[in-house]
């Protein structure tokens, strides 16, 4: 899978981004995820290449 990339949706943690989930307050003031969400994980573990998050237009959290 090293030739396929992926954009985690922006309602998954991913370890070092904050996950605001379309809230830019809980973004704000919120810290980076420290795990990463499996479907996120799963991808990566086989080599799929995260190229970034996507932005949430509504709500999540």
């Amino acid at each position: 899978m090293t030739s396929l990339s992926f954009a985690a949706k922006e309602i998954l943690d991913v370890a070092g981004y904050v996950t605001g989930g379309g809230n830019p307050d809980w973004k704000a003031t919120h810290e980076p995820a420290t795990p990463t969400a499996c479907a996120a994980n799963t991808l990566v573990e086989v080599r799929a290449m995260m190229i970034g998050k996507t932005i949430a237009n509504e709500l999540t959290r």
